[in-house]
């Protein structure tokens, strides 16, 4: 624990507990701050060893875990059970050594592996996370020491085959821990079930990427309501029919293969989607993250873990003009068709215009989940392609703002 990880505790914090170590009060002295400190200890089990003096049902400000991950055999119920302590708009600040650092891979490699040590990468721990009630904000990365060069360029072959982005898997490989802050969900119940059942549609070209995310979903353990539809296509389109043809139930949802559903997601996505059709009666289409314009300024809503950043802004629910392909839901009857010659991209443009046409609402709604996508973040071609087939298709609504770019009329 250092400066940098004080540097992230918000000023209005008063009352601290420090799990494990005993280092935090001379930063807080350093650093000037009026404050009130506990501790507690942890054992090999999660549980949490109560310091002296702590009072029964106190509740803090911010509760600060330096590298007290690799000490826990049971990090979930470690993480269940300091939630417990934290104040309603309360944070807590964990530093977590990185499995992924490339010193660490150098002692995987030549076989001397740290034993009884408990590590995360960034993934898994944002995973943890959400699966444990907590809404993670965007993470400090220590870079301590950083990836050699030419250590780097021996890897990107092997990165390559992984079809891994180069830039996130260099400032992946050369963190050496990352300090996450992370605040309740208060959507968040781990005992409740989803109120309707949902067909997913999963296009998928990748089962190493499906196995790592949308079927580790907490959602499709123990004995779930819902339907799971592997799709091979040509396109979004094309994934969406036959999907459709096979769904069960009345209310489908698409997501990409890269998409991890926490603990009660589904319950609180069936319950915000009840809420938008109330308030929003011709709402047909609902994601979790959406742009559209308010006079001539673009805007972004929703919420989601996407890659290692955390997208949040907006209220939910709100009717938006675009959304993002990560993941939609509708009812069967509500789908209007998209076009096959969007191939994968901007189907979350062509659908809700589709929609519009017909006096029908395209929502965004709150049920945060993890887009862990790790390919390439290089727009390619085919999107630019499909920015024209827009800008031709629904040219009365120029301009049109997605998550990512606007699109505009031709110069004349």
């Amino acid at each position: 624990m250092d400066m940098n990880f004080v540097a992230q505790i918000p000023n209005s914090a008063v009352d601290f507990l420090e799990v494990h170590t005993n280092t935090l009060s001379a930063l807080l002295e350093e650093s000037e701050r009026v404050y009130n400190l506990w501790h507690v200890s942890i054992d090999s089990i999660g549980n949490l060893q109560k310091g002296v003096g702590l009072p029964p049902g106190k509740l803090f400000d911010c509760i600060c875990c330096d590298d007290i991950m690799p000490l826990s055999r049971s990090p979930f119920n470690t993480l269940i059970r300091l939630r417990e302590l934290l104040k309603p708009d309360g944070c807590i600040l964990f530093s977590v050594p990185n499995a992924q650092h490339w010193l660490e891979l150098n002692n995987l490699l030549v076989g001397d592996i740290q034993r009884n040590q408990y590590l995360h990468t960034y993934a898994s721990f944002i995973k943890l996370l959400l699966d444990t009630g907590y809404e993670p904000t965007i993470p400090l990365f220590l870079l301590d020491p950083p990836i050699p060069e030419a250590s780097f360029q021996a890897m990107k072959p092997l990165l390559t085959s992984l079809n891994l982005d180069d830039e996130r898997s260099k400032l992946f490989l050369s963190t050496s821990q990352y300090v996450f802050k992370a605040i309740i969900n208060p959507y968040y119940a781990m005992s409740k079930m989803a109120i309707f059942p949902i067909s997913f549609i999963v296009p998928m070209n990748d089962q190493r990427v499906m196995m790592d995310n949308f079927l580790k979903s907490p959602i499709f353990h123990d004995g779930h309501l819902h339907q799971i539809i592997p799709v091979t296509a040509n396109s979004a389109a094309e994934a969406l029919e036959i999907g459709i043809s096979y769904a069960q139930h009345d209310f489908v949802v698409y997501a990409h293969q890269d998409v991890y559903l926490p603990h009660s997601w589904d319950a609180t996505f069936c319950q915000h989607v009840i809420n938008a059709k109330q308030k929003f009666v011709n709402a047909s289409l609902f994601g979790l993250y959406g742009a559209g314009f308010n006079g001539d300024q673009n805007y972004a809503t929703g919420i989601v873990a996407d890659r290692h950043k955390l997208l949040k802004g907006g209220v939910s629910p709100s009717v938006v003009s675009t959304l993002d392909e990560f993941l939609f839901g509708f009812f069967k009857q509500d789908y209007v068709g998209s076009a096959a010659e969007l191939g994968w991209h901007l189907y979350g443009t062509d659908i809700p215009y589709r929609l519009l046409e017909q006096g029908k609402e395209t929502v965004v709604i709150e049920a945060l989940c993890f887009h862990n996508s790790l390919g390439s973040s290089e727009v390619p071609e085919a999107y630019y392609e499909g920015m024209s087939y827009i800008r031709n298709r629904w040219t009365k609504y120029l301009p049109i703002a997605t998550v990512c770019s606007e699109i505009y009329p031709n110069p004349a």
